[in-house]
Protein backbone atom coordinates (compact mmCIF):
# COMPACT_ATOMS: atom_id res chain seq x y z
CA UNK A 1 0.00 0.00 0.00
CA UNK A 2 2.91 2.34 0.98
CA UNK A 3 3.79 1.88 -2.92
CA UNK A 4 0.62 2.73 -4.28
CA UNK A 5 0.61 5.89 -2.02
CA UNK A 6 4.52 6.84 -2.86
CA UNK A 7 4.76 6.53 -6.50
CA UNK A 8 0.74 7.20 -7.88
CA UNK A 9 0.16 10.52 -6.82
CA UNK A 10 -3.26 8.94 -5.11
CA UNK A 11 -4.09 9.48 -1.64
CA UNK A 12 -5.52 6.63 0.22
CA UNK A 13 -7.94 6.76 3.36
CA UNK A 14 -10.09 3.96 5.01
CA UNK A 15 -13.02 2.45 3.25
CA UNK A 16 -14.90 0.96 6.35
CA UNK A 17 -18.33 3.73 5.45
CA UNK A 18 -18.61 1.46 2.02
CA UNK A 19 -17.33 -2.06 3.06
CA UNK A 20 -14.14 -1.96 1.35
CA UNK A 21 -10.54 -1.77 2.50
CA UNK A 22 -9.33 1.14 1.21
CA UNK A 23 -10.83 4.60 -0.65
CA UNK A 24 -9.26 6.14 -3.67
CA UNK A 25 -9.09 9.83 -3.85
CA UNK A 26 -7.48 11.54 -7.15
CA UNK A 27 -6.45 14.56 -4.92
CA UNK A 28 -6.54 16.01 -1.55
CA UNK A 29 -9.34 14.38 0.47
CA UNK A 30 -10.76 17.60 1.79
CA UNK A 31 -10.79 18.77 -1.76
CA UNK A 32 -12.32 15.90 -3.29
CA UNK A 33 -14.89 12.78 -3.15
CA UNK A 34 -13.53 9.46 -3.77
CA UNK A 35 -13.44 7.85 -6.96
CA UNK A 36 -12.64 4.01 -6.26
CA UNK A 37 -13.02 1.42 -3.22
CA UNK A 38 -10.27 -1.42 -2.36
CA UNK A 39 -10.36 -4.26 -1.67
CA UNK A 40 -7.43 -6.82 -0.63
CA UNK A 41 -7.63 -10.22 -0.71
CA UNK A 42 -5.23 -13.29 -0.61
CA UNK A 43 -4.63 -15.60 -3.18
CA UNK A 44 -3.44 -18.92 -1.37
CA UNK A 45 -5.80 -21.24 1.16
CA UNK A 46 -4.23 -22.12 4.48
CA UNK A 47 -6.92 -23.12 6.81
CA UNK A 48 -6.77 -22.26 10.66
CA UNK A 49 -9.11 -22.12 12.91
CA UNK A 50 -11.87 -22.69 10.55
CA UNK A 51 -10.96 -19.38 8.36
CA UNK A 52 -9.65 -19.06 5.22
CA UNK A 53 -6.78 -16.35 4.24
CA UNK A 54 -3.82 -16.01 2.82
CA UNK A 55 -0.56 -15.41 5.59
CA UNK A 56 2.50 -13.81 5.31
CA UNK A 57 5.17 -14.03 7.76
CA UNK A 58 6.64 -10.20 7.90
CA UNK A 59 5.55 -6.80 7.54
CA UNK A 60 4.41 -5.19 4.72
CA UNK A 61 5.89 -2.06 5.44
CA UNK A 62 9.37 -2.07 6.51
CA UNK A 63 8.42 0.82 8.97
CA UNK A 64 5.25 -0.80 10.21
CA UNK A 65 4.25 -2.86 12.98
CA UNK A 66 1.39 -5.97 12.65
CA UNK A 67 -1.20 -6.27 15.41
CA UNK A 68 -0.98 -9.95 14.87
CA UNK A 69 2.55 -10.03 15.76
CA UNK A 70 4.10 -9.84 12.52
CA UNK A 71 1.33 -12.19 10.29
CA UNK A 72 -0.56 -9.97 7.84
CA UNK A 73 -3.37 -11.87 7.24
CA UNK A 74 -5.65 -11.13 4.02
CA UNK A 75 -8.70 -12.89 3.23
CA UNK A 76 -9.92 -14.94 0.75
CA UNK A 77 -12.29 -13.87 -2.02
CA UNK A 78 -15.92 -15.44 -2.19
CA UNK A 79 -18.83 -14.76 -4.85
CA UNK A 80 -21.25 -13.18 -2.37
CA UNK A 81 -18.65 -11.21 -0.95
CA UNK A 82 -17.25 -9.84 -4.06
CA UNK A 83 -20.76 -9.47 -5.48
CA UNK A 84 -21.57 -7.14 -2.37
CA UNK A 85 -18.54 -5.11 -2.73
CA UNK A 86 -19.30 -4.49 -6.05
CA UNK A 87 -22.49 -3.63 -5.96
CA UNK A 88 -21.78 -1.55 -2.59
CA UNK A 89 -19.69 0.60 -5.36
CA UNK A 90 -21.67 0.61 -8.18
CA UNK A 91 -24.17 2.30 -5.99
CA UNK A 92 -21.93 4.85 -4.44
CA UNK A 93 -21.06 5.49 -7.52
CA UNK A 94 -17.20 4.71 -6.92
CA UNK A 95 -15.34 2.27 -9.04
CA UNK A 96 -14.94 -1.40 -7.71
CA UNK A 97 -11.06 -2.31 -7.46
CA UNK A 98 -9.75 -5.45 -6.51
CA UNK A 99 -6.06 -6.71 -5.30
CA UNK A 100 -5.23 -9.93 -5.31
CA UNK A 101 -1.94 -10.56 -3.66
CA UNK A 102 -0.14 -13.44 -4.36
CA UNK A 103 2.85 -15.12 -2.41
CA UNK A 104 6.28 -15.86 -4.49
CA UNK A 105 7.33 -18.75 -2.40
CA UNK A 106 6.59 -21.03 1.32
CA UNK A 107 8.27 -20.01 4.58
CA UNK A 108 10.49 -17.29 2.96
CA UNK A 109 11.64 -15.09 5.61
CA UNK A 110 11.64 -11.01 5.25
CA UNK A 111 13.70 -10.10 2.51
CA UNK A 112 14.10 -13.16 0.76
CA UNK A 113 13.61 -13.12 -2.85
CA UNK A 114 11.01 -16.04 -2.31
CA UNK A 115 9.26 -14.24 -0.08
CA UNK A 116 7.98 -11.79 -2.72
CA UNK A 117 4.56 -10.95 -3.28
CA UNK A 118 2.88 -9.74 -6.25
CA UNK A 119 -0.39 -7.80 -6.34
CA UNK A 120 -2.74 -7.88 -9.34
CA UNK A 121 -5.27 -5.07 -9.68
CA UNK A 122 -8.82 -5.96 -11.12
CA UNK A 123 -11.45 -3.27 -11.76
CA UNK A 124 -15.24 -5.58 -11.51
CA UNK A 125 -18.68 -4.26 -12.44
CA UNK A 126 -21.92 -6.09 -11.95
CA UNK A 127 -23.97 -6.14 -15.40
CA UNK A 128 -27.64 -6.80 -16.12
CA UNK A 129 -28.03 -9.75 -18.29
CA UNK A 130 -31.62 -8.46 -19.97
CA UNK A 131 -32.40 -11.62 -22.42
CA UNK A 132 -32.13 -13.83 -19.31
CA UNK A 133 -34.51 -15.87 -18.46
CA UNK A 134 -35.40 -13.99 -15.23
CA UNK A 135 -35.27 -10.66 -16.72
CA UNK A 136 -38.00 -11.51 -19.86
CA UNK A 137 -41.08 -9.70 -18.56
CA UNK A 138 -44.02 -12.00 -18.43
CA UNK A 139 -47.81 -11.65 -18.70
CA UNK A 140 -49.76 -9.65 -21.25
CA UNK A 141 -47.94 -6.32 -22.64
CA UNK A 142 -51.36 -3.76 -22.57
CA UNK A 143 -52.57 -4.95 -19.11
CA UNK A 144 -49.04 -4.30 -18.11
CA UNK A 145 -48.35 -0.63 -19.42
CA UNK A 146 -51.70 0.42 -18.29
CA UNK A 147 -50.00 -0.79 -14.80
CA UNK A 148 -47.12 1.51 -15.48
CA UNK A 149 -48.71 4.09 -16.43
CA UNK A 150 -51.45 4.12 -13.59
CA UNK A 151 -47.78 3.05 -11.20
CA UNK A 152 -46.42 6.63 -12.71
CA UNK A 153 -49.04 8.62 -11.70
CA UNK A 154 -48.17 8.19 -8.42
CA UNK A 155 -44.60 9.26 -8.45
CA UNK A 156 -44.05 12.71 -6.56
CA UNK A 157 -43.70 15.78 -8.82
CA UNK A 158 -40.92 18.06 -8.26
Amino acid sequence: MSHLIRHSGLHVACGAAFGCDFLLYDGRREDRHSFAGLRVYGSVRSHRGGDYYDEVSCHIDADSTSEWGGVVRFPMPSAYDLAGFVRTMNTARKIALVAMVARGGRGGRCGDKSNIATIAFVDLALEKVLTAHAHVRKGSTTKRRTEEDAASGLARKR
